[in-house]
C-alpha cells in the first residue's frame, strides 16, 4: 500500500508540472485544467486564505505587469489598425495568475507538512519520469507510437531535425531541454545533502543525473547553458554555506567526478554503438567542439531587432509574434518579442517580477538555502532562455515550479534547520 501511495505521488506531481495533454477521443484534454478545478475545492472546504507579505509582494507584481499589458493593448488598439495586435500578453498574464493561486493551494493542501528534503525528493524523483520517457522513446519507436496513441503533443515538435521526442510534455526542444537542466540542478542539491546517505541512495542519484543530462542532449542545447549556470550557482551555494570545505563534501565530489569520467566513456559508447552518436556533435556543436553551428549565427545575424519607431520600443504594437502569417515581425527571441508586444515599459513591468523573486529569494538563503537557491536559478535561467526562446510565463512548467518552489520557501512553519 506505501508504494502504490508513493506512485500516486510521484505521478501526480509529475503531471502537475508537465501537464500532459491526454488524447481521449478526437479530442486532447489537458491535466492542467483539472488542476485549475483545485482552489474551487479549497475555498469550498476552507473559505478563506491567509497569504504573508512576500508572496503578497510577487502578487502585486504580477498584477502590476499584468494591468501594464492591458492599458498599452488598449492604448495600441486605439493608435493603430492592424491585424497584427494580438491578446497574447493578456493571456499568458491572466493563466500566470490562475496557476500561481492553483499551485499555492496545492502546496498548502498537500505539501506545506511535508519535511524539506523529503519534499525536494519527491520534486526530483516526480520530475525524473520524463527524462527516462524521453531516452526510452528514442530507443524505442514502437514505444513511441503507442505512447502518442495517448498522449498529444506539439505538432510542430517534429517538423524540424533533428527528430526530438519530447516524453509527456506538450512542448520539447528548448523549454524542455532547460527544465530538465533544472531538474539536474536540484539533483546536486541532494546529492549534497548535509544529512547521512547510504551509497546505494548516492548511486542512484548519479544514475539519474545521468540519465536528466542525456536526455537534455536529445531534446536541445539550452538546457547545457542552464546545467552549466545551475553549476556554477552551486559552487556559490556550497562555499555559502561552508560544505565546500568539509572532508566529506571533497570526498563525494572526487566519488563524483571518476563516477562521471567512467560514465561519460560508457554513453559515449552505447550512443554511437545505437547510431546516435552524431547528436552528441550536434548537442556541442554550438559551443566550439566542432564546426560553428549555423543555428547560432541565425539567431545572432536575423533575430535580434528592435522596432523602428521610438513609440513602438516604449510600448510596442501587441504584436507579440503569435502567428507568423500575420505578424509584422519574425523572432524566435524572447526580448525581440516581448518588446514588440508591450515596449521597453512592458518588459520592465515583467523584470520586476523576477526580480522580486530573486531578491525575497536571497532573503531566505541563510536559512533556507536548498529551495531558495532553486528559485534564484529558476529566476535567473529565465531571464538567460529570454535571449534564444520566448519565456514571458511560458512555458507553464518553469513557472509551476518556480511558484511552487517559492511557496515552499516563504512558508514560515517549514523548518528552517532543514532548508
Amino acid at each position: 500500500m506505501k508504494y502504490i501511495s508513493s506512485t500516486i505521488q510521484l505521478l501526480f506531481f509529475s503531471f502537475l508540472i508537465y501537464t500532459p495533454y491526454f488524447k481521449i477521443g478526437s479530442i486532447s484534454v489537458s491535466w492542467g485544467y483539472l488542476v485549475l478545478t483545485l482552489p474551487l475545492l479549497f475555498f469550498l472546504k476552507k473559505g478563506s486564505i491567509k497569504y504573508n507579505k512576500d508572496i503578497i509582494i510577487v502578487f502585486q507584481s504580477i498584477l502590476f505587469s499584468f494591468f501594464v499589458v492591458a492599458i498599452i493593448y488598449v492604448m495600441n488598439i486605439l493608435r493603430l489598425n492592424e491585424s497584427t495586435i494580438d491578446t497574447r500578453g493578456i493571456k499568458i498574464h491572466i493563466i500566470a495568475i490562475i496557476i500561481f493561486f492553483s499551485t499555492f493551494f496545492i502546496y498548502k493542501n498537500y505539501y506545506s507538512r511535508m519535511e524539506t528534503f523529503k519534499l525536494l525528493r519527491l520534486v526530483y524523483f516526480s520530475l525524473l519520469i520524463n527524462p527516462i520517457l524521453v531516452i526510452l522513446l528514442f530507443l524505442s519507436e514502437s514505444f513511441a507510437e503507442f505512447l502518442y496513441q495517448y498522449i498529444s503533443i506539439n505538432p510542430r515538435i517534429f517538423t524540424t531535425p533533428p527528430l526530438r521526442y519530447p516524453g509527456f510534455s506538450y512542448d520539447g526542444t528548448s523549454y524542455l531541454s532547460s527544465f530538465h537542466a533544472l531538474v539536474f540542478s536540484l539533483g546536486w542539491i541532494l546529492f549534497f545533502d548535509p544529512r547521512k546517505q547510504s551509497l546505494i541512495q548516492i548511486l542512484i542519484l548519479i544514475l539519474s543525473q545521468l540519465i536528466i543530462f542525456v536526455s537534455m542532449m536529445f531534446i536541445g542545447r539550452s538546457g547545457l547553458i542552464v546545467a552549466f549556470l545551475g553549476i556554477l550557482m552551486l559552487i556559490f551555494y556550497l562555499s555559502k554555506n561552508k560544505l565546500i570545505f568539509k572532508l566529506k563534501t571533497f570526498y563525494k565530489i572526487s566519488f563524483l567526478i571518476v563516477a562521471a569520467i567512467i560514465a561519460a566513456f560508457q554513453i559515449l559508447i552505447i550512443i554511437n554503438f545505437l547510431g546516435y552518436g552524431w547528436y552528441v556533435d550536434w548537442a556541442f556543436s554550438f559551443l566550439g567542439f566542432e564546426e560553428r553551428d549555423t543555428s547560432i549565427d541565425e539567431l545572432l545575424n536575423n533575430h535580434y531587432f528592435l522596432p523602428g519607431s521610438w513609440s513602438d520600443l516604449l510600448i510596442g504594437n501587441s504584436d507579440f509574434g503569435t502567428d507568423p502569417l500575420i505578424s509584422s515581425f519574425h523572432s524566435d527571441v524572447g526580448y525581440v518579442k516581448y518588446i514588440f508586444g508591450s515596449g521597453i515599459i512592458g518588459l520592465i513591468a515583467f523584470l520586476i517580477i523576477i526580480f522580486n523573486f530573486i531578491k525575497i529569494s536571497i532573503k531566505y538563503f541563510r536559512v533556507k538555502p536548498q529551495i531558495a537557491y532553486m528559485c534564484i536559478l529558476i529566476s535567473a535561467s529565465l531571464l538567460l532562455t529570454n535571449f534564444k526562446d520566448f519565456y514571458f510565463f511560458y512555458p507553464y512548467t518553469h513557472y509551476i515550479l518556480l511558484f511552487f518552489m517559492f511557496f515552499a520557501l516563504t512558508d514560515k512553519k517549514r523548518d528552517p534547520q532543514n532548508g
